[in-house]
């Protein structure tokens, strides 16, 4: 079934291929280019993609219609024509406008002899003999570019490309010249002609009559014109804060707006990145650009140009006229972008602040500014002149130069090129190969989508000189019949297409054959090629005192040299040279091989042989394998136990570094990101004996030896032997387990224990064990009597079966290995009555391991249930077609229980501001007995009952589910194993989060590999972004920064008349779901009961006319009676529900909090926080924290009781007011606070295809 369901995903992909558009476009450019004939008399033009009509291609265009009337075709690439027709038609251009989302464009582009582009043509683009394509760029570079983008090298792909493409590349000056060839690796691989010539589009600033004249045009010969151009903020291109930029922008101008006088107008206009990102709002003196003139035709016209890091001022200053540096976050922007110029050194009126800015405007007195006598006009301006274009379009158009300086790169079209096309890029090691198998005559092809995590940076900081590269991605252009036959396997057809993706990645470049894959280096620190691996047939392996002995059958042809440690992802660790004449067997020296390790984790690792290969004298790398053992393992597997042949394990003592066991110091050491290196550099990892495990074994994906090496402790767990479950059942008080050992002697079996899944308590429950023979192994019977003396605790609980061998007690986890029982388990109310009004019923975990729920007994755990259950899938599965057709997005929170926090604000928002057709398909599961249900009541068919039918039928059919908890409250909690449960978890998720994270580690439970992984997670500044980012595994892609949809309604609405302090402790993990005596013997319970009866904190409410709100949190919300006796009159314990926390948070004067994400939307109000930390050192060790909570918190932090009531004191006394340091250490971590965070979470959802 797995096989068929694979060529079904396949056809259907193929099929989405045919009707989508984009790579129709791919399909139909390399028909028309295979197809159709060149037109010589038709120009294309294009400028930043055709989001514009102008820069220098607008200037082409009008030089082209007045030295060549009537003799070319001129055609505009647009991405909006009816807009630029109107520009069009009001400028009298003689052009015609194309979509650039049409076929008639690929047509277009495949035909045009001439091409001219500022910015940068589609990928899937080949220049065809007999075209000319010239690429003008479109502005001096001030930023980084390129490779020197350090998040963002992978953007430069499409530029490369179309750099590598042009016939003539036009460079105003030598600076730019150089920065243009080193940054996009153009100096080797070039082989066009680089023009030096000024940007035709700054002819207009050296005509200042036409500016006096577009001045009375518009009306402004009695004003002051300014002009402001910022740039885009960012790291890359595809990285832009387009709203954080918008609410700084508005910030700006409306400081401006205020300062100038009715005889000045500040005239604004953006980067096209920013495309229509930024909305201006109604000023007094503040404009947008006219839209009936060119963008530079109007800042001719300007009495001085105001920008930052924007390339316009290099132009602007042709005219002489002042410019105005306003760079407000110097600091800021150049530690994100790099500046390949410090704006501090250029002979500019630079500015910090817009209150500056705004006297300085006033006033007038830039105005008097002069530059023009310095070494910046002798270095950027040499190559400017009137008649640039008609120079241009004469070399373009007839090839002659004429007094243009010429540099031809032809030369590199005799040089001979191997292409190194790695399989994937995984990290340092792919590059560290590639770094030295790098030579004058080398180039690597690197994919763009290899650029995930630390690759970028990595690049950028330890290999950008080591190796010349292209970056590009898989669109070779090619016909629909083209691409059937190629994923045919017609060979003449995939060279034909490979030798055309060649023409397109290296125009004109002599390549040395095919793209090179089959490539090794075997030194340390390198990646092994698996096409170079050679496996050898071994016979037995063994260790004994320090060395591990492998018994192998050496090829004829083969002489080994070294011994090799490869990690999983092939990169060699570590390697040991070996005796010579070492024969058929080999000795691998353990304690050389570990040890020599700057530092290795526990992790798997491939054994190896490096040799030469006499009959052709390469270097191989020889693996070992077991034919006979790798197939008898592959026979007893299935979809549950797919693990490979296992070798007795391996135990001795080692020099290894402190901290060996953990799994993150490794990833410390390699990572790029500044804070996990500062971490990794305050670890002791001084070597000292450490006892390591070494358990061998035949992988069981290739079949070659592999080891896992651990800590001796942890190989219990990680030694898979089998124990496959064969019936499993569940009557009255009983739980019935059976499995069938294979290869296990019943004498080996020891037991069985039910363990409580708890970080604080150990608590084990040995269960009736029963084996007898069977076959090669034993059958084992286990049996659980459930009564009121056993020790049972909510709410998890594992089983392990505990077996002899390997001289010492393993316990083995219970899989499934037959489906049929995942299948029983769903159909089926199978459950064990344990007493007190609770049930234990089975699961199965990930990979199929067998574990216990211990829950009390609720309202659906019913046959009726089950019933409604199989019902809902039965009519999903025959009306599913329709169902998917409907896109239902499905919103949520906590049990289903609430709505007051951010799926409920979202959800809000969508009913209240979309338009029918859209918000039809979204839905509100809720229970409609719960107080929060008449929020959501108005809303009519669009809030679904919860665990009604349709509810059923939504889970199990829904494109998303949006929420601000994980999927396991979109249904029972805890629920027994369900086909509707089973469904949630195959679905797409949004993660609106009910917190920020920072304080408390959840990356265990909502990390890409967690419990509760998400597809997207929304976050609501840089600081956040970048740990989920780090922490939690996920792409940035898929970690929108938007805000949290609740904050969209959040104000201050604290009242004199009532000030009261808002007091909201989190829960804690090691207490959840304890009995009520228990919690009465916690730290937790006896600390804060005895400050809410604490007398000096009743005295400071009365004595500042206040009182305390406290607010538990709902996970204890069953504890709150415990806290109402003795409390102060000034005390209000409010159980969960009973007021929306949000107007809680909005009331309050201050909150009172320990590790509760709350305190961001107190602090997002700009109200004080203070945090009582009373077990911070258990907490921190059980949970764990992204900030180091002790330096970096956002408010005062106190650990004992008689320091906290003080501080309070005095924040009442001082009216509450916030500390600025505090403002500022929280502002970093809200990027938003305009309102518009549902607005941005919707479009979110719609760009990604929901």
């Amino acid at each position: 079934m797995a096989g068929i369901r694979k060529k079904l995903k396949a056809i259907k992909k193929r099929l989405c291929r045919l009707v989508s558009k984009t790579p129709k476009r791919k399909f139909y450019y390399g028909f028309f280019s295979k197809y159709c004939r060149l037109r010589p008399k038709w120009v294309l033009i294009e400028s930043f993609h055709g989001q514009t009509v102008s820069d220098s291609g607008l200037v082409l265009a009008q030089e082209i219609a007045r030295l060549y009337p009537g003799q070319y075709r001129v055609f505009y690439a647009t991405e909006d024509k009816k807009k630029h027709q109107a520009f069009v038609d009001a400028a009298g251009l003689q052009v015609e406008l194309v979509d650039v989302t049409t076929f008639r464009y690929t047509h277009i582009l495949a035909c045009a002899q001439h091409i001219f582009s500022n910015a940068s043509l589609p990928i899937y683009f080949i220049k065809r003999p007999g075209q000319v394509y010239m690429q003008t760029w479109h502005g001096t570079p001030l930023k980084t570019l390129g490779k020197q983008m350090r998040m963002g090298i992978e953007s430069m792909y499409n530029v490369q490309h179309n750099f590598l493409q042009a016939d003539y590349l036009t460079q105003p000056n030598a600076f730019t010249r150089d920065v243009i060839l080193r940054d996009y690796n153009l100096e080797p691989l070039y082989t066009g002609k680089v023009v030096m010539a000024g940007y035709p589009r700054n002819k207009v600033f050296m005509e200042p009559e036409k500016g006096a004249s577009l001045r009375r045009q518009l009306g402004l010969e009695d004003k002051t014109v300014y002009a402001y151009m910022p740039t885009w903020r960012g790291t890359s291109n595809r990285d832009v804060d387009t709203s954080e930029y918008a609410a700084q922008v508005h910030a700006m101008l409306s400081v401006l707006d205020k300062s100038m006088t009715d005889a000045q107008l500040l005239f604004v206009n953006f980067h096209p990145i920013l495309h229509d990102a930024i909305q201006l709002g109604k000023y007094r003196h503040i404009r947008t650009f006219p839209r009936q003139v060119s963008n530079y035709e109007f800042l001719n016209c300007a009495d001085a140009l105001i920008t930052d890091y924007s390339s316009v001022f290099f132009d602007f200053s042709l005219t002489k006229k002042p410019i105005i540096l306003f760079i407000y976050d110097y600091k800021e922007y150049t530690a994100d972008r790099g500046m390949y110029l410090d704006v501090q050194d250029l002979p500019f009126r630079k500015i910090t602040s817009a209150k500056e800015l705004g006297r300085c405007l006033r006033d007038g007195e830039c105005l008097a500014d002069d530059y023009s006598d310095t070494d910046y006009s002798r270095t950027f301006l040499k190559y400017d002149s009137p008649d640039i274009s008609e120079k241009l379009l004469k070399l373009a158009f007839t090839g002659d130069s004429g007094d243009l300086e010429v540099i031809d790169y032809g030369k590199n079209k005799e040089k001979t090129w191997q292409v190194l096309y790695p399989r994937a890029l995984n990290g340092r090691p792919d590059l560290e190969t590639l770094a030295r198998l790098a030579d004058d005559h080398t180039v690597a092809l690197l994919e763009r989508k290899w650029f995930k995590r630390d690759i970028s940076p990595l690049l950028h900081d330890e290999f950008n000189d080591k190796f010349t590269y292209v970056i590009t991605t898989m669109t070779t252009p090619r016909t629909y019949a083209e691409d059937l036959l190629c994923h045919l396997g017609v060979g003449a057809v995939r060279r034909r297409v490979r030798r055309r993706d060649m023409q397109r990645t290296f125009p004109n470049l002599q390549l040395d054959g095919d793209y090179r894959r089959d490539y090794g280096c075997f030194a340390v620190g390198c990646a092994a090629d698996p096409a170079t691996l050679r496996p050898a047939g071994m016979t037995a392996c063994g260790g004994k005192d320090g060395c591990y002995r492998v018994d192998y059958t050496c090829p004829a042809d083969f002489v080994p040299r070294q011994a090799a440690l490869l990690s999983d992802k092939l990169a060699i660790l570590s390697l040991a040279d070996l005796p010579a004449n070492s024969g058929s067997t080999v000795q691998y020296d353990v304690r050389s091989v570990i040890e020599g390790l700057d530092l290795y984790n526990r992790g798997r690792c491939l054994f190896g042989l490096v040799g030469e290969n006499t009959a052709d004298g390469r270097t191989q790398m020889l693996v070992f394998t077991d034919a006979d053992k790798y197939a008898a393992a592959k026979r007893e597997s299935n979809q549950f136990d797919s693990e490979g042949y296992y070798y007795n394990p391996y135990v001795d003592t080692f020099g290894l570094p402190a901290g060996y066991g953990e799994v993150q110091l490794q990833r410390m050491r390699d990572s790029v990101d500044s804070v996990l290196r500062d971490q990794f550099a305050q670890r002791d990892l001084t070597p000292q004996p450490t006892p390591m495990a070494l358990l061998p074994y035949l992988d069981p994906n290739t079949g070659y030896l592999s080891a896992l090496l651990c800590t001796p402790d942890v190989i219990l767990e990680s030694m898979p032997v089998s124990a496959p479950i064969t019936e499993l059942s569940c009557k009255g008080h009983v739980c019935h387990i059976r499995l069938h050992l294979r290869h296990t002697a019943g004498e080996q079996v020891q037991g069985a224990k039910l363990i409580y899944r708890s970080l604080t308590e150990k608590i084990e429950i040995p269960l009736d064990c029963r084996t007898t023979p069977a076959g090669d192994g034993c059958r084992v019977q286990l049996t659980l009597p459930l009564n009121a003396q056993l020790p049972l605790k909510e709410v998890y609980w594992d089983i392990r079966l505990e077996v002899e061998q390997y001289g010492c007690t393993h316990r083995i986890k219970l899989r499934c290995a037959d489906p049929g029982l995942k299948w029983k388990l769903f159909f089926t109310n199978c459950q064990a009555n344990a007493g007190s009004g609770h049930i234990l019923f089975p699961y199965f975990g990930k990979k199929g391991v067998l574990c216990y729920c211990y829950r009390p007994l609720c309202e659906y755990d019913t046959a009726a249930v089950r019933l409604r259950e199989i019902t809902a899938y039965t009519l999903y599965l025959l009306f599913r077609p329709l169902w998917q057709r409907q896109k239902n997005w499905v919103v949520y929170e906590k049990f289903c229980k609430t709505a007051q926090d951010n799926s409920y604000y979202f959800f809000k928002y969508c009913m209240e501001h979309l338009p029918e057709k859209e918000r039809r398909h979204i839905y509100y599961i809720m229970d409609p007995r719960e107080p929060d249900y008449k929020n959501v009541a108005g809303y009519g068919r669009q809030v679904v009952p919860f665990m009604s039918l349709k509810h059923m039928l939504l889970t199990l059919s829904m494109r998303i589910c949006i929420s601000s908890d994980s999927t396991s409250h979109l249904y029972v909690w805890r629920s027994k194993p369900s086909i509707v449960r089973r469904a949630i978890k195959q679905k797409e998720e949004l993660f609106l989060q009910h917190g920020v994270t920072a304080m408390k580690r959840v990356d265990q439970l909502f990390g890409k590999k967690g419990s509760s992984p998400m597809t997207y997670f929304v976050t609501c500044s840089r600081p956040e972004h970048d740990i989920v980012v780090r922490e939690f595994g996920y792409a940035p892609a898929n970690v929108p920064i938007t805000g949290f949809a609740r904050w969209d309604v959040l104000e201050d609405k604290s009242t004199p008349d009532d000030p009261f302090i808002l007091m909201m402790p989190t829960w804690r993990s090691w207490l959840e779901e304890v009995d009520n005596d228990t919690f009465l013997q916690s730290d937790y319970y006896k600390n804060y009961s005895s400050l809410l009866t604490d007398p000096a904190l009743d005295e400071m409410l009365r004595r500042n006319h206040t009182r305390l709100v406290f607010y538990l949190h709902p996970k204890f919300a069953g504890y709150m009676n415990n806290f109402k006796d003795k409390i102060s009159p000034r005390v209000t314990c409010i159980p969960f529900g009973q007021q929306p926390l949000n107007e809680l948070m909005m009331r309050c004067k201050l909150l009172v909090t320990d590790y509760s994400s709350v305190c961001w939307d107190v602090l997002y109000q700009n109200k004080p926080v203070v945090y009582y930390q009373f077990d911070y050192d258990l907490y921190n060790q059980v949970h764990g924290s992204y900030l180091d909570m002790t330096t970096q918190l956002p408010g005062d932090r106190f650990t004992q009781v008689e320091d906290l009531v003080p501080c309070l004191d005095n924040y009442a006394a001082a009216g509450f007011e916030m500390k600025p340091k505090y403002r500022k250490m929280a502002k970093q971590y809200f990027r938003y606070r305009d309102n518009h965070n549902s607005r941005r979470i919707y479009q979110f959802l719609k760009s990604n295809g929901y």
